[in-house]
């Protein structure tokens, strides 16, 4: 978890040290919404933590997708150093373990720079592929053309079938889904 830094300005508690003498001590708006707890609104809440943020908080954040060739702690210190607020792994590529390494050096340049940084977790959907069309030869879908898709994976498709390998498909989609094939490239209306 990130800890946002606040400035402790805002609000004063009055404390009492002896017969009639007494003392205001700074506290942040983190800790007046704690004290006050129910009394304040949702709304004052949220206006008291952005009270104390700093102005210089950037509201355009930038998103770096971590890769083979940005994601050494020297690499990722120079994107840190430069304004990346947001790192990206793609779950689509790579193992656990090489993102778990990736993660560990951002850790390390954050530490070293003082910069914090959010981590963007994009992980892959189902991987659906088609089957195989008979004789080997691509075939020409026309729009408005109705075709027929089948989860049966041992049939060879043509310009009237398309063989799926996801098996729960009848059960997932409603009349008037899509169905994106190619990556989106050929839609199927159900």
């Amino acid at each position: 978890f990130f800890l946002l830094p606040l400035r402790a300005f805002q609000y004063f508690e009055e404390t009492s040290w002896g017969a009639g003498t007494y003392t205001h001590r700074a506290i942040t708006p983190f800790e007046a919404i704690i004290r006050q707890g129910a009394a304040m609104t949702y709304q004052q809440q949220i206006d008291a933590v952005l009270a104390g943020m700093p102005r210089e908080i950037p509201k355009t954040k930038i998103i770096c997708t971590l890769g083979p060739k940005s994601r050494t702690v020297d690499v990722l210190e120079k994107l840190l150093c430069a304004g990346m607020s947001v790192a990206r792994f793609n779950f689509s590529h790579g193992t656990h373990e090489y993102h778990q390494e990736t993660l560990n050096n951002l850790h390390k340049a954050m530490v070293n720079t003082r910069c914090m940084c959010a981590v963007m977790l994009d992980t892959k959907g189902p991987e659906i592929r088609t089957g195989f069309l008979k004789d080997g030869n691509p075939v020409k879908l026309v729009a408005g053309q109705e075709v027929t898709v089948t989860t049966d994976y041992e049939m060879k498709g043509d310009e009237k079938t398309i063989a799926l390998s996801y098996k729960s498909l009848p059960r997932d989609v409603a009349p008037g889904s899509q169905i994106l094939i190619a990556d989106g490239s050929i839609v199927l209306e159900v």
